[in-house]
């Protein structure tokens, strides 16, 4: 008899039940669109509106599993589904059921820019809870898993999961699972538009442009990792020990790399971490030699920092003779042999290659001769001057 009278369709069994709540009769028609469904993609606008009447009659759970059963039946119609949640939740009584599944779809969806504005929905209880729920749907069924056994689902889990502890100020956390999980270069473009969601989020914080440092670092974006790190900086000095530990181990080479290697160099410069800087110095010089005048400036700031110590002094005097610049190179070493006699040998080693670069140079062969004659070495002191002679009699 129903059937005859049109009961299974759908527009006129969405029709009666509209007229029924239209008259105050809310459980029949909540009966009506429930004896209508069919289990086919033809019951996408009654469960919407069944999901409407179950939420005006208290039935929360009732709501949210309609909801879901009308997401998976038409996945293309995904945002009516979204919207019509937003429309229940947002109608003045946010509770933590839809306010759940809303933070759930919207993670699905990739819509990271509305979880702030349902998180805020919900009182600290609620959103506590929620934490807690997907911290153990997290440490049960995600993380014992190798990344690339994460499904789809898994992995919007995962991600809903970091907004919430940065949502919660969990910033080391936060940065510690996303930078693990973008080891799946799939999920790249999905944690840069997550984690620029959370520094919305959390502006001034530089946390997630920690984590964008990182991110771009391992996969060789480096002007994008310098824009991130430059900014960390600017919200907090005190992030760049994090900034500096990003770095460390990766081979950062080509063109583009030149400009975060400065940046990388400069952090160390501020901190005088001679250990670090050194090397950094060399490395920006092999990579481009045309950086020598930025090399030697960092070698000066320091020099300045550490006057005594002659492994700098060394290494800007092998970069002056490298480039020509024996003059300079041979100021370098007699500092040396001033501020630690006991060096006489290396040093005069170096001289030796300084007058094979300028042999006519007159304070270097007379820098020569004086350190032979106080070694006593009056054979070489002569030879040198004789040597001397011969180039430029």
């Amino acid at each position: 008899m129903l059937d005859f009278f049109g009961g299974k369709d759908p527009a006129k069994v969405l029709e009666r039940a509209n007229k029924q709540y239209l008259e105050g009769k809310l459980d029949a028609a909540i009966k009506t669109l429930e004896s209508g469904l069919t289990d086919t993609e033809t019951d996408f606008e009654l469960l919407l509106f069944l999901a409407r009447l179950y939420f005006e009659n208290g039935q929360r759970m009732d709501t949210v599993t309609t909801l879901k059963r009308a997401y998976h039946l038409v996945p293309n119609r995904g945002e009516e589904v979204v919207n019509t949640l937003s429309e229940i939740h947002y109608s003045g009584r946010g509770v933590i059921e839809t306010g759940d599944l809303l933070l759930d779809l919207h993670s699905q969806r990739g819509d990271y820019e509305e979880l702030d504005r349902d998180l805020k929905s919900m009182d600290k209880r609620a959103v506590g809870s929620i934490l807690r729920k997907y911290q153990r749907i997290f440490q049960n069924n995600i993380a014992p898993k190798k990344l690339d056994e994460l499904t789809n689902r898994d992995l919007s889990i995962y991600l809903l999961y970091v907004y919430l502890l940065a949502y919660g100020g969990e910033n080391q956390k936060m940065v510690d699972l996303a930078d693990r999980l973008s080891e799946r270069s799939d999920v790249i473009p999905r944690i840069i538009n997550l984690t620029r969601a959370i520094s919305k989020l959390r502006w001034g914080d530089p946390y997630p442009y920690l984590l964008l440092t990182k991110v771009y670092l391992k996969h060789g974006e480096f002007q994008d990792a310098l824009t991130s790190a430059q900014r960390a900086y600017e919200f907090d000095k005190a992030i760049v020990p994090e900034l500096l530990k990003a770095m460390e181990g990766l081979e950062i080479k080509g063109p583009q790399a030149e400009d975060l290697l400065q940046f990388k160099l400069s952090l160390y410069l501020e901190g005088k971490d001679l250990e670090h800087a050194l090397p950094l110095l060399k490395e920006i010089y092999n990579q481009n030699p045309e950086k020598i005048d930025e090399v030697i400036k960092g070698f000066r700031d320091l020099e300045r920092a550490f006057p005594d110590n002659i492994d700098l002094k060394y290494g800007l005097g092998d970069l002056y003779l490298e480039t020509g610049r024996v003059g300079l190179a041979v100021e370098e070493f007699q500092k040396v042999l001033t501020i630690a006699p006991e060096e006489e040998e290396r040093v005069l080693k170096k001289l030796k290659e300084s007058w094979e670069k300028d042999p006519k140079n007159v304070h270097l062969i007379s820098q020569l001769v004086d350190l032979y004659l106080k070694r006593d070495e009056l054979a070489k002191a002569v030879d040198t001057v004789y040597r001397a002679y011969e180039v430029d009699p």
